[in-house]
């Protein structure tokens, strides 16, 4: 009896597993095929935004702290959509009509591989937990998300996108220090928060970007210095955890890592292929 029950539970998780990931899989095709046949992100947006129901399915009391919770899957989730967006913004990714020849394929395939990617992200990273994992998931929320508001919001006034990295830095911030017990402690999370919004305003006068050829992404100069420092902070934080204290052998092949290549950036490769 015990086995026979045993082996219907671990059926009941086979197929559990098998339809979450056919659920993930089949919401990134829809994801894909509305910004590739309409050309437009704001229904897909809208598709990303309301996958996330279970924020609100609670009494309203609760909303803002579930928002709050969830700030990282959001942000991966929305700045997916718009890079796959803007990826196609240099020629025709619609497959419809017939007209096969006027497809641009390199488009298609960096839509596709960003498609691929937030798969990998919604089926593998998202339901890890362990500090590697939750570091990573930081990590992608600063990196996409500052890349998708450059290209967003990069030409609108400076407000935007620092507020934007503000949400950005402080969803990041507090999703890693939740791994230790309550809430952040002396609101570091809302701290670099500021941080980023702090480096934004100051980068916003020369934003340089690199294109990515044959499509419309860009990498922007403030995602690279916004992930180093965050890539620093977080080294920071593991140094500071572990005794209460920094320890030059434990902190300075880091600082000196990030100094070199944000000098070299800004130094070296600061004639923009686009500048916004």
């Amino acid at each position: 009896m015990s086995k026979s029950i045993g082996a219907l539970r671990h059926k009941k998780v086979g197929l559990s597993s098998f339809l979450h990931g056919l659920i993930n899989t089949l919401f990134v095709i829809a994801i894909l095929a509305i910004v590739m046949i309409t050309g437009s992100w704001q229904v897909a947006v809208f598709l990303v935004l309301i996958s996330k129901w279970r924020i609100l399915a609670v009494q309203p009391r609760y909303w803002f702290a579930n928002i709050k919770s969830n700030l990282v899957d959001i942000i991966i989730g929305v700045s997916f959509t718009l890079l796959i967006y803007h990826a196609g913004q240099v020629g025709s990714s619609a497959i419809s009509g017939g007209l096969m020849s006027t497809v641009n394929w390199t488009v298609v395939a960096a839509q596709l591989g960003l498609g691929a990617l937030y798969s990998v992200y919604l089926l593998v990273i998202k339901s890890k937990s362990s500090e590697f994992w939750v570091a990573t998931q930081a990590a992608a929320a600063v990196f996409l998300g500052s890349m998708a508001a450059v290209m967003s919001l990069g030409t609108l006034p400076s407000v935007w996108l620092v507020a934007a990295m503000f949400v950005i830095g402080y969803g990041a911030a507090r999703h890693i220090m939740l791994l230790g017990d309550g809430e952040p402690a002396g609101g570091l999370d809302i701290i670099f928060g500021l941080l980023l919004a702090e480096t934004t305003w100051l980068c916003y006068h020369w934003l340089i970007a690199y294109t990515i050829p044959g499509t419309g992404l860009k990498l922007p100069q403030l995602t690279i210095i916004a992930t180093l420092i965050s890539f620093l902070a977080h080294k920071l934080r593991l140094a500071w955890q572990k005794d209460g204290k920094f320890k030059l052998s434990e902190v300075g092949a880091p600082i000196l890592f990030v100094a070199i290549v944000v000098f070299a950036v800004l130094t070296w490769f600061s004639n923009p292929t686009v500048s916004i």
